[in-house]
């Protein structure tokens, strides 16, 4: 776990994140970080009727929200589980908007500058874990089709007369109880 002087010589190597460097939220990150984990951007926003932090990290994204007198609240997710992230800018301020299969989550009031930024940096690590997991989807595949291709060796066998129909099924059970 990081200490708090870690984190924050993480945050100020970022660009325009000195204002943040003191927040409440800035000082819950230590307890919240796991081990490796490093902050890549922060930035401030309001999420769900809460002011607080969206920080992107190696691992995951978190939106950390403090009390005023008390409370403190942490939501995150893993870059895998997001489909996208995309921002909007207006006059004065940014929203950024992150999706996931099954929901849609607004940060808004943010600064235009860091939305661009951050978005960019998420983005590039949603696609990275989507190529993992497209990786490992075609490990998966080609490991059941060289299950297919198993039995019909087999199944060729036993038509050629050298296994009988019992020894088929041993054989086949044993190859799908790998």
């Amino acid at each position: 776990m990081p200490t708090l002087y870690e984190v924050k010589t993480q945050i100020r190597s970022l660009e325009g994140t000195n204002k943040l460097i003191d927040s409440k939220e800035i000082k819950e990150l230590p307890s919240i970080l796991e081990d490796g984990e490093t902050v890549k951007r922060v930035l401030k926003g309001f999420y769900e009727q809460r002011n607080g932090i969206l920080v992107a990290t190696n691992k995951r994204l978190i939106f950390i929200h403090k009390g005023v007198l008390f409370g403190f609240g942490i939501e995150d997710l893993t870059y895998d589980r997001l489909t996208s992230i995309q921002h909007k800018l207006d006059y004065t301020f940014g929203t950024i908007t992150i999706l996931t299969s099954d929901d849609r989550i607004d940060i808004q009031r943010v600064d235009k500058e860091q939305a661009i930024a951050f978005s960019k940096y998420v983005r590039e690590k949603i696609a990275r874990s989507g190529h993992h997991f497209f990786n490992k989807r075609r490990k998966e595949l080609n490991d059941s089709l060289s299950i297919a291709d198993q039995i019909k060796k087999l199944t060729d066998l036993r038509d050629a007369g050298l296994l009988t129909d019992e020894e088929l099924l041993v054989h086949e059970q044993k190859i799908l109880d790998v």
